[in-house]
């Protein structure tokens, strides 16, 4: 009887515990399970996911006709912050980082918008101001790696006439990596860069103002050339300009020497055969070639940032990289669908050689 009252009293305890201990663990190990279903997994969004699809035709954004410009003297340049120019790299960085999503809300801390749409050569992505009227650039990226390794730019395009169409062109043509225009007149604001150089191009002989994007550091334009620039280490940037001379001159950011098979020399040869009837000048002599030394853009603060120099605001270049093209064309070659046809031409001639 003791025996048996042992039994009746004891094995429901230890039946109890030992219960409670599997419990505990069938618990523990349910415990970790849920934890882990219930984690959501984190997800990337692809570029087509995150970035809206462009709507309408985005290229108006890249037209003379349709961007609402600060006129010369109308002091409606409007100087970016130092926030949202770093929120524009940020949003590039992010970019290239596959960071889509973060490109689009850096992009929109800056008063951007960002599109894509589809090319036959990967998808294209557009950066353009929300607001209009107030002088900022506007950017393309072609998101593919067999992009060309090229950057255009058209830094003074309501200053110099069909620089801007001809950037397009030049990009679309040449499936390059990178397009960047200017979206007011150089002569917008009557305050001064902080960059050394003068000109006489708003009048007399003055500093180049605010509102000049090649020769400012503080703009939208710059910090875009900066970050694609850093990004794509391959690529050579072409800078646009359109000079009162006959013909072309040429230069790689300074006046030093150069060889024949650098980047400005190869496009002077092919510029040569292509404009057999036009004088073509360059500011870098090679071999038997002398140079000229006009209007070679050594003051251009995106050729000084890619020729390392110092201060690409103060300083120029004391050497050259060979990733920067200064151009200078007569308004009768760049105004010609033909002419700058032909410009393309030797530009991909020069980048395949």
């Amino acid at each position: 009887m003791r025996f048996s009252f042992g039994i009746q009293t004891t094995a429901p305890k230890l039946i109890a515990a030992l219960t409670a201990i599997l419990l505990l663990a069938l618990t523990g190990c349910g415990s970790d399970s849920s934890s882990n279903d219930d984690v959501d997994e984190e997800t990337t969004l692809t570029l087509e996911e995150a970035i809206p699809q462009c709507s309408g035709d985005p290229w108006e954004n890249f037209s003379v006709s349709s961007i609402s410009a600060p006129s010369p003297n109308s002091q409606a340049y409007v100087v970016p912050a130092n926030a949202q120019r770093t929120a524009i790299t940020n949003s590039l960085n992010a970019f290239f980082d596959a960071s889509y999503e973060s490109a689009v809300s850096q992009s929109t801390d800056a008063a951007y918008d960002i599109c894509h749409m589809e090319s036959t050569i990967g998808p294209l992505v557009f950066w353009y101001p929300q607001t209009a009227g107030e002088g900022h650039a506007r950017w393309v990226i072609r998101a593919s790696d067999t992009a060309t390794p090229l950057m255009v730019q058209a830094p003074h395009s309501f200053f110099e006439s069909h620089t801007m169409q001809q950037a397009v062109e030049i990009f679309t043509d040449l499936n390059a990596r990178a397009v960047i225009v200017n979206g007011g007149h150089r002569c917008a604001n009557t305050g001064y860069s902080s960059c050394s150089g003068t000109t006489s191009v708003c009048g007399e002989s003055e500093p180049f103002r605010e509102s000049d994007m090649a020769h400012v550091v503080d703009s939208f334009f710059q910090v875009v050339h900066q970050t694609i620039a850093q990004a794509y280490t391959d690529v050579l940037t072409i800078n646009l300009h359109g000079m009162s001379r006959d013909g072309f001159s040429l230069s790689n950011g300074t006046t030093n020497d150069t060889n024949a098979q650098s980047p400005v020399a190869k496009l002077y040869t092919e510029l040569i055969n292509e404009f057999p009837n036009e004088t073509v000048t360059i500011c870098n002599a090679f071999d038997s070639i002398t140079a000229t030394n006009h209007l070679c853009g050594t003051t251009n603060v995106q050729g000084r940032f890619l020729n390392d120099s110092t201060n690409a605001c103060t300083a120029s270049a004391s050497i050259a990289s060979d990733r920067f093209i200064h151009i200078e064309q007569n308004l009768s070659i760049r105004e010609s669908e033909a002419n700058r046809d032909k410009i393309i031409k030797a530009l991909g001639v020069m980048l395949s050689r």
